[in-house]
């Protein structure tokens, strides 16, 4: 498993943005959500794989790219193009993403509400 948290800031809009496929950038837009939370997301979520995988940034960022995402009603998980052993779970934390990257024939029980409200105690 691998985890990444990080906060949603616009000055990264640019380097997330360049990180992000066509194919991703193409599923963002039927999404609800703000672009830069997504972008966020998509970087997460690559950044908890690769810490998974134990290759951390040594490897492109197109090497895990999203196939789909599909939307929960606490968090969004993430099927990878090429890494189809792997998923990730992703929710928000007040101003924060995090993603979980685990492998994708294990269920794994997450209350994300619970993980929220203490973040948003803090």
């Amino acid at each position: 498993m691998g985890i990444d948290v990080e906060m949603v800031d616009p000055e990264t809009i640019s380097v997330l943005a360049s990180q992000a496929t066509d194919h991703e950038k193409f599923i963002l837009k039927d999404l609800p959500f703000p672009y830069l939370n997504m972008l966020t997301l998509l970087w997460t979520a690559k950044e908890a794989l690769s810490k998974a995988l134990k290759v951390g940034l040594m490897a492109s960022y197109h090497t895990f790219e999203i196939e789909k995402m599909e939307t929960q009603s606490s968090h969004i998980t993430c099927h990878f193009k090429h890494m189809r052993q792997y998923k990730t779970i992703s929710f928000n934390l007040n101003s924060y993403i995090c993603s979980i990257a685990y492998p994708g024939q294990t269920d794994i029980s997450f209350d994300t509400a619970a993980v929220q409200k203490v973040f948003h105690q803090a």
